[in-house]
């Protein structure tokens, strides 16, 4: 290459380099020189804020993960076990509350099906953040304090799940939330104290699936929530009073 061709090209780099400075001082604004102290200074503002979006990331991935509620996270598998739910919510109608989890018990922020569950749901003894039911779901067993006082139908049909179940009319479950309303919409009487005990008419006696209208007071509830036949919610004291309009119903049904 001649020296005339490398000082020409050497003379149109200066002039696209020094283009900002030019029309800045043909505008009459001055231009100061560089600094390298300023520009490091804005390297470490854009990697500043590029840590910030990273660590919002994570933060979004926390919250969406399950945790495993234990009484020891060494791995205690004791089911009479139980822990304060703490940061555990949900929309109930006034006078309940949740006021236990039971060991080995997931819990997650978003709805998870229960084949989800498993080995990634970090272990804790208390949530690390606020949950809602009414948004995520649980995995075990919880149980809740309170008294509800409700006309329904009693319904008698012998299964791997009980036999003697309250359904509630939607209507008595609008004071709750999403969770409560699916919680409670059956109620499982076989455990309850005093035990009920109900005797249909005699046309009935041998029939696998009756039903009647009724009034039941309960009082604790323990929700066993999962994929087995026995999963429900169970009251702890019942009382059924003005039963009546005995009749049949089909084994399966809805």
């Amino acid at each position: 290459m001649s020296a005339r061709r490398s000082e020409k090209l050497r003379a149109n780099r200066l002039f696209v380099t020094d283009m900002p400075q030019r029309n800045a001082a043909a505008r009459g604004v001055c231009c100061p020189p560089y600094n390298a102290d300023v520009d490091l200074m804005k390297k470490l503002v854009v990697v500043a804020l590029l840590a910030g979006i990273s660590l919002g990331a994570q933060s979004a991935s926390f919250t969406d993960k399950c945790f495993l509620v234990m009484c020891s996270v060494q791995g205690s598998y004791d089911d009479a076990c139980s822990v304060a739910p703490s940061k555990l919510t949900a929309v109930l109608p006034p006078g309940f509350s949740i006021t236990s989890i039971r060991n080995f018990t997931y819990v997650s922020p978003r709805q998870y099906s229960g084949g989800e569950f498993g080995e990634q749901c970090p272990r804790v003894t208390i949530l690390p953040l606020p949950i809602s039911l009414d948004v995520g779901n649980v995995y075990g067993a919880i149980s809740i304090a309170g008294t509800l006082k409700s006309e329904g139908i009693l319904r008698y049909e012998p299964n791997e799940g009980g036999t003697l179940e309250f359904r509630l009319p939607r209507d008595s479950l609008m004071n709750g939330g999403r969770f409560f309303r699916g919680a409670f919409a059956r109620l499982k009487l076989d455990s309850a104290k005093p035990t009920p005990s109900v005797s249909p008419p005699k046309r009935l006696k041998d029939a696998n699936c009756w039903q009647a209208k009724a009034v039941l007071e309960a009082t604790g509830f323990s929700l066993l929530i999962g994929a087995s036949s026995e999963a429900g919610t169970y009251v702890e004291r019942a009382r059924l009073s003005d039963v009546r309009d005995f009749q049949a119903c089909s084994w399966g049904a809805p």
